[in-house]
């Protein structure tokens, strides 16, 4: 009676970590208190339960309580995966992605400077901190950035206004995002829309600094937008449409006037971008046809089946002959070259290349990789507040882009988790006590 009592006093206090801090730790092969395995099964080594053979791939923390920060040290052979990201779901269902591994940064032999977090690598050394770095910028076109958000202001050397309307007839159904850049003008837009119904929808605009001031609501067939007086530089506007809701015309007085990351395009169109890589697929048979990409022909011939085109730098132009197509990437897209424009900084990825892209500067929040008997080790920690906790159990993803069966795949050695929040002595009894009821209470029944 005694001991069972001990027992269950023990393993109270283990969940209510005393001490602001608990570690658990696995290898993927089974479940475990804290941990679960690699789902879905399907994508992981039928024999060996560690081994990632097809991405993305999940698995599950069990929280005992609330904690403030989760820290993973995974150790991994990564065999022929380049690019390893780590992420936790958010309370919007979507990922806070972390970097674990970029073999070309890991390689990549220029100087480095580090600072906290951040690594700056320079091809020439020019600047001796990386403080000094973002205090004298270099041309944007020289730099690209890993998961760091790096604070820069926009501007088009010779930009003019122009007196006179462009129309675009780009039939684009559903959801999309415009960019655009104005100087001494209004920011003047007209969008038509074709739907059975009346189109409810909305449209949000973001400044230069990336802040959303205005939304408005979408009702009818028609959005008109008509601001004057707004400081120089990039406005976005995102419109929220139901899928059945096609664009059949964009009338503005911008000069510029691009397409970000999506399109679902239902008519022939011709389009001009600088992507490294693109995803093609077909909701429908209608869809289904040869895209010349870079003049070379890309065959859509299953609906749903995502196809992916890898490019050279540059621009390049990428011909829908029938339409009823979806195109993806992270990238911007324009319907004619006058119209296009880019001031996103290159985002280095794995077909990044540093020589080709001129690029002198990379800065990045990343860790550099341990080698260890074999295996990388390297660290990836997250905030758990905002976090999508249900029933005490907080998902992960574990991201590994251009994985795929014909690979060799990505074998998770060890992953460590340390949990951290206040300790009985720093937040006092009674209120570290109430944290744990109420976590109990909220998440575990």
């Amino acid at each position: 009676m005694l001991f069972s009592f001990l027992l269950i006093i023990f393993l109270i206090c283990q969940d209510l970590a005393l001490s602001g801090k608990i570690e658990f730790q696995s290898d993927f092969k089974k479940f475990t208190s804290a941990i679960s395995v690699l789902v879905p099964e399907e994508r992981v080594d039928s024999s060996e339960k560690n081994i990632i053979r097809q991405e993305p791939v999940y698995f599950d923390l069990y929280l005992p309580r609330d904690f403030e920060k989760a820290i993973f040290q995974f150790e991994f052979d990564n065999k022929d995966a380049e690019l390893i990201e780590v992420g936790a779901q958010t309370e919007n269902s979507q990922w806070e992605l972390k970097p674990l591994n970029l073999e070309n940064l890991n390689n990549l032999n220029w100087t480095q400077i580090h600072s906290a977090n951040s690594i700056l690598w320079q091809k020439e050394e020019k600047y001796k901190s990386i403080e000094e770095f973002l205090a004298n910028l270099p041309e944007i076109n020289k730099i690209a950035v890993y998961n760091y958000d790096l604070d820069y202001d926009y501007k088009l050397s010779n930009y003019q206004a122009k007196n006179y309307l462009t129309v675009i007839e780009p039939q684009i159904a559903g959801n999309y995002q415009v960019l655009t850049y104005i100087k001494d003008e209004t920011l003047d837009f007209l969008f038509e829309f074709q739907a059975d119904n009346q189109v409810i929808g909305l449209a949000k605009i973001f400044n230069s600094q990336g802040q959303e001031f205005l939304r408005l609501n979408i009702l009818g067939d028609s959005l008109q937008i008509d601001m004057p007086e707004l400081s120089e530089g990039v406005y976005k506007i995102v419109l929220e449409l139901p899928d059945e809701v096609i664009t059949s015309k964009i009338t503005s007085l911008q000069r510029k006037i691009c397409f970000i990351n999506q399109l679902n395009i239902i008519k022939e169109s011709q389009l001009i971008t600088e992507a490294k890589e693109l995803v093609f697929f077909a909701k429908d048979p209608q869809g289904l046809q040869t895209v010349l990409v870079e003049n070379q022909p890309l065959e859509i011939n299953e609906i749903w089946k995502q196809v992916k085109a890898s490019l050279n730098p540059g621009f390049k132009t990428i011909n829908i002959p029938k339409g009823n197509l979806t195109v993806i990437g992270n990238a911007i897209f324009a319907f004619e070259p006058e119209q296009y424009f880019n001031p996103r900084l290159i985002n280095v990825s794995p077909l990044t290349n540093f020589e080709k892209e001129g690029i002198e500067y990379i800065i990045a929040d990343y860790s550099l990789p341990l080698n260890q008997d074999g295996f990388k080790m390297n660290n990836v920690e997250f905030d758990l507040a905002g976090k999508q906790i249900e029933n005490g159990k907080l998902r992960f993803i574990i991201s590994a882009p251009g994985l795929s069966l014909e690979k060799q795949g990505i074998k998770i050695k060890n992953i460590k988790v340390k949990l951290q929040r206040q300790s009985f002595l720093e937040q006092g009894v009674i209120d570290n006590i109430l944290d744990y009821l109420r976590f109990y209470k909220n998440e575990i029944n």
